[in-house]
């Protein structure tokens, strides 16, 4: 069974709104109990993304690389500084950002902290040299 678009929208819309009543809470957790056993991997992780509740944040993950957090936001609703760019990557374990004017170029710097983390770079130097 495939869930549509607008669905998983609804259900992140869901997850995300402060319930204020325990029977809020109830409806929520049902909602999500009654979609997840139909959802891709890809739209679970969307939806566990939205259940963080962070404003702007878009994806985050485990980069496999140097198994540092790295996260993206969508600069506006976040209340970043937008200058260099709307999309921001950050590594949350060393707080490094960069900024990109893509959400496409933003995606694609998503998986190689090492590339842009100071950080990580020097991590994975001295593992290389290990």
């Amino acid at each position: 069974m495939t869930v549509s678009a607008r669905a998983i929208k609804a259900v992140c819309v869901v997850v995300t709104a402060a319930p204020r009543t325990l029977g809020d809470a109830l409806v929520q957790v049902g909602c999500v109990a009654a979609a997840w056993p139909n959802l891709s991997a890809s739209q679970r992780h969307r939806v566990r993304v939205a259940a963080i509740g962070l404003a702007g944040l878009t994806d985050t993950r485990r980069a496999r690389s140097t198994g540092t957090t790295v996260s993206l936001y969508d600069g506006e609703p976040a209340g970043l500084d937008t200058e260099g760019g709307r999309y921001q990557t950050l590594c949350e374990d060393h707080s490094t950002v960069v900024a990109h004017t893509t959400l496409r170029a933003a995606r694609s710097w998503l998986p190689a902290p090492e590339e842009w983390c100071d950080a990580c770079q020097a991590a994975t130097a001295r593992k290389g040299a290990a």
